[in-house]
């Protein structure tokens, strides 16, 4: 009996509980007395510790930092529930996703990046861009004035400075107004139309005459296609045709000639071994080479469309999201209740653009490339 009351007062002390029960707290910054954790049961402390004006009672979820308060205004991108509302502001322009992380850009045109950053693909660099694009382990943006900047492993080597090279080899400006990746290679759509791609495995500029007037591109198994303004799809040097992937005649293959349309295509997007495009009356086709699901696009009219290494992912006029393909990691199962004006794939992770400027993504974490800063 006497060991009880001689160590209740010493824990007691040790929890730092100054406040006698029933007692008007005076002290809510009390070691062991948090927003949740009251020990003498007088309720939590009433103190606006940090002089918002707001105290724990009034909402203040954080109430050592006066810049969050339920009568805040959301700040983007400062990682802080400004507002207490659950959830940190996060509005974009323009959004790309890569294998293992994404970069959005605010109004301002800065670029945020989350997920892996093992080559540095998630730091990017201060400055103003009006275009990103990700590749599997890097990470490039588009100025105002057509330069090109890349951060991380953008390729399996060394680069040269992609508009310098341009240069060199047209004579021009070097400028840019649209940077795409096929593969493994970066390519841009210079002030003449014409594409020049830069990479491992090869290198060209000025291309073939066919290839003018390209406004996208995606290269799997070991076929690429262009995306025209006039809304056609074709190969390089294949206008209005497209090359046979190199899998052609294995078990799942499907071929492209198959979802061959009269309609204009507006978008164009793809895995590892397949690609999707997206026609003007809000169908979907898909070819390749994937055993799965992913070549099975839903029925039905959608808005916009983006593919990851084995699954897909289309927004409807009413943000309404719908994924199909490999769902192992849950990168096919959006979250509840969220409207949609743009989405992209990753390898495992979906990330997309809400119709009120949001980002949200889904599937795997395990570097954080779904939970955004």
């Amino acid at each position: 009996m006497r060991l009880s009351l001689l160590v209740l007062p010493l824990l007691t002390l040790a929890c730092g509980d100054k406040d006698p029960a029933g007692a008007v707290d005076t002290a809510p910054t009390d070691s062991g007395e948090t927003d949740t954790v009251d020990p003498d049961t007088d309720g939590p402390g009433t103190a606006d510790v940090d002089a918002d004006g707001f105290s724990i009672e009034d909402g203040d979820c954080d109430d050592t930092d006066p810049a969050v308060n339920p009568g805040a205004t959301e700040v983007d991108w400062d990682g802080l529930d400004n507002d207490c509302d659950g959830e940190r502001g996060h509005t974009a322009a323009h959004l790309t996703v890569g294998d293992h992380h994404a970069c959005a850009l605010d109004a301002a045109g800065q670029a945020h990046c989350w997920g892996s950053d093992l080559y540095g693909q998630a730091s990017p660099p201060s400055g103003a861009f009006i275009q990103l694009a990700a590749s599997a382990t890097g990470t490039c943006g588009l100025d105002a004035a057509g330069q090109v900047t890349c951060w991380g492993q953008p390729f399996d080597e060394p680069y040269v400075d992609f508009n310098t090279w341009i240069q060199w080899n047209t004579g021009g400006s070097g400028a840019v107004s649209r940077i795409f990746w096929m593969g493994t290679e970066l390519c841009g759509v210079d002030t003449s139309d014409q594409v020049h791609c830069m990479g491992p495995l090869t290198s060209w500029s000025g291309g073939y005459g066919s290839d003018q007037g390209v406004v996208d591109g995606h290269l799997s198994a070991g076929a690429w296609t262009y995306l025209y303004a006039d809304g056609q799809v074709g190969s390089g040097g294949m206008y209005g045709g497209m090359l046979r992937p190199s899998c052609e005649g294995m078990t799942g293959y499907r071929d492209p000639g198959a979802f061959a349309s009269s309609l204009d295509a507006v978008a164009l997007d793809g895995g590892r071994e397949h690609q999707c495009v997206l026609y003007s009356d809000g169908t979907l086709g898909c070819w390749g080479c994937v055993d799965g699901q992913v070549l099975t696009p839903p029925t039905g009219s959608f808005t916009a469309a983006g593919s990851g290494s084995e699954h897909g992912c289309a927004v409807d006029a009413a943000g309404a999201v719908t994924c199909w393909g490999r769902d192992v990691e849950g990168q096919a199962s959006p979250r509840a209740g969220v409207a949609l004006a743009t989405v992209e794939g990753g390898h495992a992770h979906t990330c997309g653009i809400q119709t009120d400027g949001a980002v949200v993504c889904w599937g795997a974490d395990g570097v954080g490339q779904s939970t955004v800063p």
